[in-house]
């Protein structure tokens, strides 16, 4: 070995042990399991600067941090680690002062810093923080820049000065003005208003109104209001008088909306003689609802709307007086209360307290003045004028060898997995590798999981076929065996027990898990599951924010987390209100019904190549964009290998999923395409084709996207010899396989085609013709539009149902629920845990109510459809169904 080659591995061994830092000694690792369980036993292991939040993973499921791990273990800081920061949570230190930044879209973080002070308090009245700041960027419809103060998430502040022009896009609801008929004209209310929930964007003030139809002479004052996600009143303003009837009525309420979000904008008459008028319709989705029913289920929509003011140039001061406005807080009193919560007001130590600043914006130089920070002390009064640039350290852990139980790391075994071995990893370095073996199991679940004292409780085992046998162990001393999936048990003493299931299919596979039964009376138990439900959405709602701002806003409203805060927010006043024991276990069981996510996170990921979708080509796509046809075989052929001589194509993946108590409910997919051309030069324009509807897709900027095959695929126009990058989400688990996903020119580019076949088109009529081929002509676009609406239907039916019995199951299981008395956002909610997805959900709602369910039709086989629809169900029910059961749409 060379002088050079020793050397480089001495740096390399000891590179490895600066970056791990920990030591590991021994393990005492179970090596028997079935799918399904949890890897348990001990690791023996010191940690010398190790990241608090580096992750602690395996070849196998699941993942945690260090610092979570070992409080999941009740290890103690102070007594059986020491942390570098107090309460080992990430710190800042300075990197030098500044006066002006260079701002990006991800932020920079600036902050004070105050050093050798103790008993550090802001509170008094001439205390406070205040900062100028200023650009050249000039006025805009976007924010141009945010200030996070703390840079935690949690208190934001931009720019709230405005030119008072009002920005040209216009926002509604879900009012469909583009509809020719089915209007109807409401005289507006002089109480209980009007309301349509609109999401608006980020803007220094809105302008709201409502297009309004005066019928009489009579006048009166319209007056909008503007209600908040959570209900919580703005403010109001007053419209002005008619010109021309009917006419768009608009005025301003001055409310800093610091981010996107979702509004109720209100309108009513303050004349109860006036006889002002607006248009409402109850086709398509439905945003609208009476002001005293904000909140519930919306059942119409009124054509209102809003735009949102222009931001003047960046030219405006953060301090007290404009925090308290915006943000209905004292800013000092938030400063101080950080100072002593994260410090214990002590800044005498070596890093001070810093008090930072996470600012954003779009691209400028962001200049600073008239800095100032005042605060008192043990020492005095002080003003502080200097602002820094921080760069955040993290927390490390130091410990002596320590036993932790890695069972606490929820390390799970994958069903069908062909893994022989378990692998820990620390921040992706390994610590160790030991054989196990693993026995073939499935999937199971049990409920209900929180029960009452002294009640005979049902369990159910859930998920699974057939079974021969399950063995209940119920953590209390006792024990049962049945021939079924259910079986009463009463638990006589409150706590936490483990309930141990052990199930046999008709196969002879066993499957077993242990479940936490929280046991106490029903309003304990109600008031534990309040907490942990508030815990939950706090924890998803974190989890959502970690991710890009356009997926984040998909992954919202696909969860529907203004919906979910809703049900919470009246499952909590149905708490307060409750007083029998009965109202307490209402409250329980509408809580686990529920089934509040405890964790948002990518489930499964990695790359793929376009080639392995070119076994699920559709070429008529690119025939319809070509206007030519050609040998499919021959086709197929030539565009696969045109590809590969024209493109570099790399693709990533990865699914997001929402965990719960029910298991894991895949969300979205996630994609990433780089494209870039191998031979440059590129003129022509080619396509990128995906065989998948273009409104399924969300894209994560503009890419000049359109519909091919009435919307049945989508197309990206390439063009020019730089490489691109698209990404974009599917609302669903999906492989690049299902994308059909290929590149092709116009197919005449391609070369050595033998059989092209040129389409002809009609370019006009004969005169003398006219009135014969314009009756012809009728008659044929209504027979191709009857065809083509069938053949949409079909074809979106079949892409939503893999078959048709799945689609009257569905259909004949909300036609029993509206029987009970089921309410529709409750049989949606039952669907949604069951796994199904809201599209499908809407096509058997409308397919049992006999309305259209694709694109606008002739309801020339609408007879014969819902004799389907009924003879289906009746086949189901075994019996004649008599009349449907209407009532609102899920």
């Amino acid at each position: 070995m060379t002088k050079e080659v020793l050397i480089g591995v001495l740096f390399v061994i000891l590179f490895v042990g600066i970056v791990s830092g920990f030591d590991y000694e021994s393990n005492e690792i179970e090596d028997r399991y079935f799918e399904g369980d949890l890897i348990k036993g001990t690791v023996n292991i010191s940690f010398s600067g190790d990241v608090a939040t580096g992750i602690i993973s395996s070849n196998l499921q699941g993942g945690l941090s260090l610092l979570t791990l070992l409080e999941n273990n009740g290890f103690i800081e102070g007594i059986d680690y020491d942390c570098s920061t107090q309460g080992c949570v990430s710190d800042y230190k300075t990197v030098g002062e500044v006066d002006s930044l260079n701002l990006d879209s991800n932020g920079t973080k600036v902050g004070f810093k105050i050093s050798g002070d103790e008993e550090v308090n802001m509170d008094d009245p001439s205390n406070g923080l205040s900062i100028d700041l200023s650009s050249v960027f000039g006025a805009s419809c976007f924010q141009q820049v945010s200030i996070d103060v703390l840079a935690d998430g949690e208190r934001k502040f931009s720019n709230y000065k405005t030119t008072g022009d009002t920005c040209n896009v216009k926002y509604s609801g879900c009012f469909d003005s583009a509809l020719s008929s089915g209007y109807t004209n409401r005289i507006i209310p002089t109480q209980d208003a009007f309301c349509e929930k609109i999401r608006l964007p980020a803007g220094p003030g809105y302008k709201v109104g409502a297009t309004v139809i005066n019928t009489t002479n009579k006048s009166g004052d319209l007056e909008m209001e503007l209600y908040d996600s959570d209900e919580e009143y703005i403010g109001k303003c007053v419209l002005p008088e008619h010109i021309q009837t009917p006419e768009e009525l608009g005025c301003v309420i001055n409310h800093e909306g610091i981010s996107e979000g979702e509004y109720y904008v209100c309108i009513s008459s303050k004349n109860s003689e006036s006889d002002y008028k607006i248009k409402s319709e109850i086709s398509g989705d439905k945003c609208g609802i009476r002001e005293n029913d904000i909140g519930e289920d919306s059942v119409i929509d009124y054509d209102i709307f809003g735009y949102s003011l222009e931001y003047d140039v960046v030219d405006f001061t953060l301090n007290e007086a404009q925090f308290l406005e915006t943000q209905s807080i004292s800013l000092k009193n938030y400063v101080g209360d950080y100072i002593s919560d994260r410090y214990a007001g002590d800044c005498s130590n070596t890093n001070g307290c810093i008090i930072p600043l996470k600012i954003s914006g779009r691209a400028q130089t962001l200049g600073f003045s008239n800095i100032n920070l005042n605060h008192d002390s043990k020492q005095g009064g002080a003003v502080i004028d200097t602002l820094y640039e921080l760069e955040e350290e993290e927390a490390t852990v130091t410990s002596d060898y320590m036993e932790i139980d890695l069972e606490e790391a929820n390390f799970t075994i994958p069903f069908g997995t062909n893994e022989d071995e378990f692998i820990l990893y620390i921040d992706d370095v390994k610590v160790f590798e030991k054989d196990i073996e693993i026995d073939e199991s499935f999937s199971f679940d049990v409920n209900p999981k929180i029960v009452l004292i002294g009640f005979d409780t049902e369990f159910e085992v859930s998920g699974v076929g057939n079974v021969t046998e399950v063995k209940w162990t119920f953590g209390d001393g006792e024990r049962e065996t049945t021939d079924g999936k259910k079986v009463f048990h009463k638990y006589t003493e409150s706590g936490d027990f483990d309930l141990n299931v052990k199930v046999t299919n008709i196969n002879g596979i066993e499957g077993e898990r242990t479940f936490s039964v929280s046991v106490g009376d029903a309003e304990e138990s109600a008031e534990l599951l309040i907490a942990q439900t508030d815990k939950r959405l706090a924890n998803i709602s974190s989890d959502i924010k970690g991710f890009d701002n356009w997926i984040e806003k998909e992954i919202s409203k696909d969860l529907d987390i203004a919906e979910l805060n809703a049900s919470l927010k009246k499952i909590k006043s149905d708490f307060e209100l409750a007083s029998e024991d009965d109202d307490f276990a209402e409250v329980v069981n509408d809580l686990l019904e529920l089934d509040m996510p405890y964790s948002i996170a990518k489930s499964s990921g990695g790359s793929a190549l376009i080639s392995s979708g070119f076994n699920n080509l559709d070429l008529s796509y690119i025939e319809e964009l070509s206007g030519k046809e050609a040998d499919r075989e021959q086709l197929e052929n030539a565009i696969i290998n045109w590809m590969e001589d024209n493109y570099n194509i790399n693709i990533d993946f990865e699914v997001i999923s929402a965990f719960s108590d029910s298991g894991r409910n895949d969300l979205v997919t996630k994609f990433k395409f780089e494209i870039s051309p191998k031979l440059g030069n590129q003129i022509n324009e080619d396509y990128l084709i995906f065989d998948y509807p273009v409104e399924g897709i969300v894209f994560k900027d503009d890419y000049r996207e359109k519909g091919v095959s009435q919307g049945g695929a989508t197309y990206i126009p390439l063009i020019g010899d730089e490489g691109r990058t698209i990404e974009f989400l599917v609302g669903e688990k999906i492989g690049i396989s299902s994308l059909g996903t290929y590149i092709s020119p116009d197919i005449t580019s391609l070369g050595n085609l033998q059989s092209i076949e040129i389409i002809e088109r009609d370019s006009g009529f004969r005169w003398g013709r006219f009135l014969f081929w314009l009756g012809v002509l009728i008659v044929v676009l209504l027979v191709v539009y009857i065809a083509l609406q069938e053949w949409y239907k079909r074809r979106y039916e079949g892409h939503l149902f893999g078959n048709k019995d799945e689609l009257y199951n569905l259909i004949n299981f909300v036609f029993n629920g509206r029987g009970s008395g089921l309410g529709d956002s409750d049989l949606r909610r039952k669907l949604s845990k069951s796994g199904w997805k809201g599209e499908q959900i809407k096509y058997a709602v409308r397919k049992l109510e006999g309305k259209r369910t694709g694109m606008w039709e002739i309801p020339i086989f609408g007879f014969f459809e819902r004799s389907r629809v009924k003879k289906e169900i009746a086949k189901r029910q075994h019996a004649s169904t008599g009349k449907f059961i209407n009532s609102p749409r899920v």
